[in-house]
């Protein structure tokens, strides 16, 4: 499952990747700038994705990345399959 969530925030002016077992399990998260005061901040997880992402964006709002923490989550799935074999 993917969750995200549009955010304020300032001087984020290139996309950043955030890793570890405690912000995505087995994935990954990001803020990704899509206009001036505006960001995507969001990760990957196959389990509570909601809560992932809260504890994420109070760890950006403490680092000063976000101007809050409150904004409304979006979810969706992301299917993941195998290449069909004449991609590999």
């Amino acid at each position: 499952m993917g969750a995200q969530a549009e955010v304020e925030t300032s001087e984020v002016d290139e996309i950043e990747v955030y890793l570890g077992a405690h912000v995505a399990p087995g994935f990954f998260a990001w803020l990704a700038p899509t206009s001036p005061g505006k960001a995507l901040a969001g990760l990957l997880s196959r389990r509570t994705p909601g809560g992932y992402l809260r504890a994420f964006l109070d760890r950006l709002l403490a680092d000063g990345k976000i101007a809050s923490a409150d904004d409304e989550l979006f979810f969706g799935g992301i299917p993941l399959a195998a290449l069909a074999e004449d991609l590999r």
